[in-house]
């Protein structure tokens, strides 16, 4: 009996700790398992869950949602182009000609 019931906790113990592991989310909405190495302003390293002796990968962050930690942690990524901030500013800039609010401080 008692082999029995170490036996099921030693099983328990190794679903608990299998499922401990980050999710990366895709902008496209793929969901990778994954072990979370380093996170930079612009790039993610990590492993893969059901590898982690294997390569390690590199994901840009322009390229990820959010990521899931095994803690419950959620980090977010809102990555905007250089051409949107562009394109914005440019949109701005033409609603307020429109308007006629652009004021100049030239004399």
């Amino acid at each position: 009996m008692k082999k029995f019931l170490s036996s099921v906790i030693l099983i328990i113990l190794a679903c608990v700790t299998a499922s401990a592991q980050d999710i990366i989310v895709t902008k496209d909405s793929e969901r990778i398992d994954a072990k979370i190495l380093e996170v930079s302003d612009t790039e993610v390293s990590y492993k893969k869950a059901g590898y982690v002796e294997g390569p390690t990968f590199v994901m840009k962050t322009s390229e990820i949602s959010s990521i899931i930690y095994s803690n419950g942690d959620v980090q977010t990524f809102n990555f905007v182009s250089q051409d949107e901030i562009v394109k914005n500013k440019k949109s701005n800039l033409i609603q307020s000609l429109l308007r006629g609010n652009v004021h100049s401080d030239y004399q």
